[in-house]
This record gives structure tokens, sequence and C-alpha cells, in this order.
């Protein structure tokens, strides 16, 4: 199921009341005060719609094309400054968009694929910072990294990772490169700063209700066994990520890993022959951040089984990283034939096996992913289906009930009636539910919602609960076997099409519940 419509329902809940998406008019309830999986990203779009006079459908599909823009701009220029030509960041974009994106951008407006485009553009003025000891570039930098929390929490949690792991680097190399010392220094410095609001921005939004809605939402639960979790056991509690589990950036699996941990290899290569520069630190500090947490194994038990969803989201921006590497891979192995240097050849000889390897697993499975437009199981064409078959139903509650009123629907139809209509609804999908709703009420409310709905419960209680959440009206489709239930409970059939069924709610049925 596309996640358009939770992103459109923050945008609607925004442009109706001017309330985020955690409090009304999704649920009615009050909770969070900033939607803490999209941050700023819904404010962004409600924004953008008030302007352009659109509703927030329309606005999304507008802005797709100048996000993807936005986003690919963003990637090329990252790769220009940290790769040595021009050739090979052109490599490294036709990489990224034509094999890890598979030419399938639909997706790229949703927060957490564009917050990578502002992490590359803060690593830009980042090393910007760190080459021509240029204050304002650090503090531009400190902005984009703090930019960051208030999009997706996950990729400012990379940022920090990415600013430990240069650190490192420059602490690994910082004797044999020039101004080894002057770099170490400006990377810590630099690191600190722009850690400082960052980390004050997170710790803000992360809250002790948002870390424990976190762990409920998207992790497994804690008791979870080994075999449960994507990890090879390895004994006494310990194991390691499988390879193939962050499928999103591994699409070749352990080869995939194998790909990476090989070029780190020849980044060290480079760095100890005396031909590194700040560069690569950065390129190495964002390459070694997925292998080290992959293979690192006290990080699974202290961190990875609270902390999973942040781990994958993680892993989702670092699917750059391959498409990076690869022209930089074959940048050094030009150099080493060229200068006939015995050991080169060999790595590179090595690293170019793997590297062909990788780049047919990638094809191919580009070619498996890529969806073709007119297929009719690909979730754009999902998202303009559900639209069109709901066109009927959504322009009639739109004309007849007032913004706040509660529609009684089944779990699928009210993910995208919440999006298309400014009404409230019982629940949702768990993956999609806000997280201050579902740490509290979110099973009860489903379980609520399919009683509703479920043929064999009694008129009686199914009264007591359209009571309960004061649903002044129930969209059933024509199939809902509780229709014969609806008719005996004295509801009536206010309007129909093809599809669906609106019935509005005796008023005696409608009071508020206790």
């Amino acid at each position: 199921m596309s996640d358009l419509f939770y992103h459109v329902a923050g945008v609607q809940s925004l442009l109706s009341n001017n309330q985020a998406l955690v409090t009304d008019p999704m649920f009615g309830l009050r909770g969070l005060p900033v939607d803490p999986t999209s941050g700023t990203f819904h404010t962004f779009l409600a924004f953008a719609a008030r302007l352009a006079g659109l509703d927030g459908f329309h606005a999304f599909e507008w802005l797709e094309p100048v996000v993807v823009a936005v986003y690919f701009i963003a990637f090329f220029a990252f790769a220009r400054r940290l790769l040595p030509g021009a050739g090979q960041a052109f490599v490294a974009l036709l990489l990224f968009a034509a094999v890890i994106w598979s030419l399938d951008f639909r997706v790229v407006i949703y927060p957490k694929w564009l917050d990578p485009a502002v992490y590359w553009m803060g690593l830009v003025l980042f090393l910007a910072y760190l080459e021509k000891r240029y204050l304002p570039a650090l503090a531009l930098a400190t902005i984009f990294a703090a930019t960051t929390a208030l999009v997706h929490l996950a990729t400012a949690e990379l940022w920090g990772f990415t600013m430990i792991a240069a650190v490192g680097w420059a602490l690994l190399l910082h004797r044999r490169l020039p101004d080894g010392r002057g770099l170490l220094a400006r990377t810590g410095i630099g690191a600190l700063v722009s850690l400082v609001p960052l980390i004050l921005i997170v710790w803000r939004r992360s809250s002790s209700v948002l870390l424990s809605a976190s762990t409920s939402v998207f992790n497994p639960p804690a008791n979870s066994p080994m075999s449960d979790l994507p990890f090879v056991s390895i004994g006494k509690g310990f194991g390691i990520i499988r390879g193939g589990t962050f499928h999103q950036w591994y699409q070749g699996g352990d080869a995939m890993l194998l790909f990476v941990v090989a070029a780190l290899g020849v980044l060290l290569y480079k760095s100890l022959s005396r031909e590194a520069d700040a560069r690569t630190l950065l390129v190495g500090a964002a390459a070694s951040i997925m292998p080290v947490l992959m293979l690192n194994l006290v990080w699974t038990n202290l961190i990875v089984t609270k902390y999973w969803f942040h781990l994958r989201r993680m892993a989702y921006v670092l699917r750059f990283v391959p498409a990076l590497l690869l022209p930089y891979v074959a940048g050094v192995a030009v150099q080493e034939l060229r200068g006939r240097r015995l050991l080169g050849v060999l790595l590179v000889f090595a690293l170019l096996s793997g590297s062909i390897a990788f780049a047919g697993v990638e094809v191919i499975g580009a070619f498996n992913r890529f969806v073709n437009p007119l297929s009719l199981d690909n979730f754009g064409r999902q998202r303009h289906n559900a639209v069109r078959k709901m066109s009927g139903v959504t322009e009639y509650l739109k004309r007849r009930a007032a913004p706040g009123v509660t529609v009684a629907a089944q779990e699928k139809t009210s993910y995208y009636l919440a999006a298309l209509v400014p009404a409230r609804v019982i629940a949702v999908r768990r993956p999609h539910m806000p997280l201050a709703v579902e740490v509290r009420e979110g099973p009860r409310r489903r379980h609520d919602q399919s009683q509703i709905f479920n043929e064999r419960v009694t008129p009686g209680k199914t009264r007591r609960l359209l009571r309960l959440y004061r649903a002044r009206y129930v969209l059933a489709s024509r199939k809902d076997r509780a229709l014969d239930k609806f008719e005996r409970m004295g509801l009536r059939v206010v309007f129909s099409d093809e599809s669906f069924f609106v019935l509005s709610v005796p008023p005696a049925d409608r009071e508020a519940g206790a």
C-alpha cells in the first residue's frame, strides 16, 4: 500500500485544522505536536498547497517532478565534489538513477528519500570547510545537518554516524596526509560544531513518548527469538546482520557487502600510499558505516533490537554508496594500470572481478524491479485507481460532511479516506498509524473497527461502538458482509455508486459514548 495517502493526510490535516497529523483531524486526539516520522515535511507541502490553491493530493503530484530534479541534482553535486572527475560523477549519477533506482522515482518525494538531498549538500559544504578552512561553509553545513533532523530522524542519525566515521578516518590517516594534523583538528571541530544543534533538535523531538512509540510500532518485540530477527546467530546471544537484510540498499545481498568492503580496502590502499585527501575521509566515512554496523557483534545486542527501524532507514539513505564507489574504483584501476604497479594491479583486478559480479546482479535486479508504467500492479497506478474508485464517495462527503466528522470504514478504505476527505476515521493499518495514537490505543481501535464490520457482532454492540467514536457515517463496500446488519440497525443509504454505500447513522446512535 502506497505511503502517499499517509503523507497527504498529514497535509490535509494542516490545511483543514492547522493541526499535525498526530492530532486532528485524522483521529481527533491530542498527542505529539509534530509528526515524528516526517518532521516539517508535511508543513512544507501544506504551505506549497496553500500558495498554489491546491488540495494535498494534487500538491503532492505537482511537486513530485520538482523534488526528483532537486534530489538528483544534489546527488550529482555531491558525487562531483567527492569523485576526481566530472565523468566519474556522471557515471555515478547514471548508476544511481538507472540501476539503484531502476528509473522508478515515484517515492523520491517521501521524507525518508528526500532528506538525503539535504544530507549530501551538507557534506559538500563540510568538505569545503575541510579543504579551504572556510568557516561560513561550516556554518551552512551545520544548518543543513540540523535540517536533516527536521525532515526525518534517521537521516539526522546518519549524519552523526558520518561525522564519527570521518573523525575515525582522520585519526587513521592523519600521519600520512599533508597537513594531516590540521585536517584531523578541523574534522573533529567541524563534527562537534555540526552535531550540537542536531543533537538538540533530535533530543527535543525524541521525547520518551516518541522513543517508546518507535520501539513499539516499527521494531520487533524485545523478546523476539534471534530466528525472528534478520541476524545470523553465532551463539551466546550475539549475531551479525544478514547481508541481504537491507535489500533496499544491498540488492545483491552478501555480494554487495563484499563489494563495499573490498572498495574500502582500495580506499585504505590509496590512503596509505599518501594519495588521500579530505575527500577520502568522506568517501570512506559514508562507505564504512553499514559494513561496520552489520558486522559489529556488540551492536546487535545493544542497539539493533531496540532501534531496528532507525537502522533500516539509514540503510535506505545509504543506497547511494555503491553507485559512488564503482566509478571511484574504476578510476583507481586506470591509475594503477597506467603506473604498472603490481600490487595495485592485483588488488584492482580482484576488485574489478567483484565489481563486475555486483554490476551484473544490480543490472539484472534493476530489470526485475522495473515496473512498467502501464502495469496494473504498480503503486503509482494503485494510488490513481484508489482516487478514481472513491471519487464519488469523496465528493459526496466533502459536500455533506463537516470537517472533523467521523466516518467508520474498513481499515484500508479508512487509510485512503483520511487523505481525500477532511474527516476523522477510527483506525488505519498499523504501519501508517501516527505513533502517539498507536502507542495509546491503536490495537483497541483496530479491534473496535473490525467489530463494527463483523456481521456476527450484535447490532447492540455495534451501536455502542458507533456512539463511542461519534460516527456520523458508515462507508461500506457493496461486497461488505455487514450490510444486512446495518440495514437492521436502521442505517439509511444516503449515497451509492458502483463500489460503495454511504450510510447515515441515526442521531440516537451517534451520541457521545463513555
